[in-house]
């Protein structure tokens, strides 16, 4: 929601609402990364452990992508005393 924010100048609450929903979905779906299952392509079979799935998302996966898509860049502007 943030380019649209930017472009057209528009605020409100259900922008916000709308916002931090999308936040929470991001949150989900990073959480389920941690414990979803996979195929390995080596042996072809699924990998059932969760060590080794939590290994996989971390170094082999979207960790870093998810993450970084989960921080909340509009509250952090707030705490730093933005104005914008």
């Amino acid at each position: 929601m943030i380019p649209l924010d930017v472009s057209l100048s528009v605020t409100g609450t259900i922008l916000n609402i709308i916002n931090y929903f999308f936040d929470v979905l991001f949150v989900i779906d990073l959480l389920l990364n941690f414990i979803t299952m996979y195929w390995d392509p080596k042996t072809n079979e699924l990998v059932k452990s969760f060590k080794k799935i939590w290994f996989n998302y971390i170094f082999k996966g979207r960790f870093c992508i998810d993450f970084v898509s989960i921080i909340p860049f509009e509250l952090i502007g707030i705490g730093f005393g933005s104005n914008s």
